[in-house]
């Protein structure tokens, strides 16, 4: 869940945005921080790109293992959460998807100091690389 705080701080940062350039999320999970940034895009005019990536692996977790105390393996969990990530983005940013990467944040940087040209989740590709206008670091992307 997104704190308050956190809210406050997007609605100012995108109202505030000092370019054009692509807007950054470190750590997408299912999909409602990046779904707020669009929103807060829409809100205050802005035509940055979104552009996303997370792993979708949780710490700790072998994939091969179950969460504790369930039956849920956790690469079904993993699975389930990417595509309800997918799905929450075609509802409600239809008309801004972002752009996501399956990759950790140093693999993004990698590729984007490399200007690597790479596809998202949805099959779109990018050519990484540039200036970047704001980044968000959702949760604890170390």
């Amino acid at each position: 869940m997104l704190e308050r705080g956190n809210l406050y701080s997007l609605d100012y940062a995108i109202e505030h945005l000092p370019s054009g350039t692509p807007i950054l999320e470190i750590g997408s999970f299912c999909g409602l921080s990046a779904n707020v940034i669009t929103h807060f895009k829409r809100k205050h005019g802005a035509s940055n790109l979104l552009l996303t990536c997370d792993m979708w692996e949780f710490e700790g977790a072998d994939t091969s293992s179950k969460i504790a105390g369930s039956p849920i393996l956790f690469s079904d969990y993993k699975t389930f959460v990417k595509d309800s990530y997918v799905r929450n983005i075609g509802v409600f940013s239809p008309d801004d998807l972002p752009f996501t990467f399956e990759m950790t944040a140093d693999e993004l940087f990698d590729a984007w100091k490399d200007r690597r040209n790479c596809a998202d989740v949805l099959g779109r590709t990018f050519d990484l690389g540039g200036p970047i206008s704001f980044c968000y670091i959702d949760g604890n992307h170390t």
